[in-house]
């Protein structure tokens, strides 16, 4: 893959959480809060709602997508291994890793 690209993460968690979470592993992207799950089932990932001890809790199924400036997806990983997934990811968008 040729040109610009921007990294975005996209979390089902609230904002303050991703701030903090960011903030503790120096991310160099925006993460977005999708705390409701629209933006996850908007591009087709898998969205549940659970109760996780006595609360409710959105769980999204974890998926690397690489999208084109036209907003399709034009590759999508789900290997179960999280290195593996930002390792797959990094290649499709040929960068170092």
């Amino acid at each position: 893959m040729t040109g610009a690209t921007r990294s975005v993460g996209i979390s089902c968690d609230s904002v303050d959480s991703n701030k903090a979470f960011k903030a503790k592993h120096e991310l160099p992207f925006t993460l977005i809060a999708d705390s409701d799950g629209a933006t996850a089932r908007g591009f087709g990932v898998p969205v549940e709602h659970k109760m996780l001890g006595d609360k409710p809790s959105l769980l999204v199924d974890r998926q690397m997508l690489i999208i084109d400036k036209d907003r399709r997806i034009i590759q999508q990983f789900k290997p179960e291994d999280p290195e593996e997934r930002v390792r797959k990811t990094f290649e499709a968008l040929e960068v170092p890793f």
